[in-house]
């Protein structure tokens, strides 16, 4: 697939190559809210998780009231591992209720991981991600569209911008291969984009340690 650098990314380099030490792109692209997400609530024990939208765990459903299909089915986002059985029933199950379905952004995600579930063997979620590459050292990663990864700001090139690993809601480190002219350091990652993808709530699971998020 052909490597087609962002606007922003364009106009960074650009700068960069002109001597500069910083630039203020276009106003920065708001709270991000751009991925649709439902709040359940268990009417026994009251414990509130989140799916991406349109994952359900809907206790209207017959087989949502099997703890079996429960403990093998929905997983947490975080560890893969099966959701904690309720503390108020018998047998474990959950009886969720929806709350509403509502948008919210990568960062808010990172702040509440220990709440999402994800569904194994579910469809495709809503949400678009993007596949991004790192245009100095060529890391790859994941990240929801809409998110700008903080470089639609002032970007300093001596700082590293505020760009968190989605699981672990660390900030990554610098990039270790961009240059200026005089060979400085270029210390923030300039993504690009390389293409858009879809995927399961599972497969954002699976693939957790390569996403990343900006606030």
């Amino acid at each position: 697939m052909k490597r087609c650098m962002t606007l922003p990314a364009v106009a960074l380099l650009f700068c960069f190559l002109l001597g500069g030490t910083g630039v203020s792109l276009a106003a920065d692209s708001g709270e991000e809210r751009t991925i649709p997400v439902i709040e359940w609530m268990c009417w026994s024990c009251g414990k509130r998780y989140f799916t991406f939208a349109p994952d359900t765990l809907d206790g209207k459903i017959v087989q949502h009231k099997d703890p079996n299909f429960q403990q093998s089915r929905w997983l947490m986002l975080k560890t893969r591992s099966p959701i904690k059985k309720c503390e108020k029933m018998f047998d474990g199950s959950h009886m969720f209720d929806k709350k509403k379905e509502f948008m919210t952004s990568a960062y808010v995600i990172m702040e509440q991981i220990d709440n999402y579930v994800v569904i194994k063997g579910g469809s495709a979620i809503k949400a678009k991600i993007n596949h991004v590459w790192c245009v100095g050292c060529q890391k790859n990663a994941y990240a929801f569209a809409g998110d700008d990864l903080d470089l639609w700001d002032k970007v300093s090139t001596r700082e590293v911008t505020a760009i968190f690993a989605l699981r672990s809601g660390t900030k990554i480190g610098a990039c270790e291969k961009l240059r200026l002219p005089a060979g400085e350091a270029l210390k923030p990652h300039i993504f690009a984009q390389k293409g858009a993808v879809s995927m399961s709530s599972d497969a954002i699971a699976q693939y957790l340690g390569s996403f990343l998020c900006s606030n």
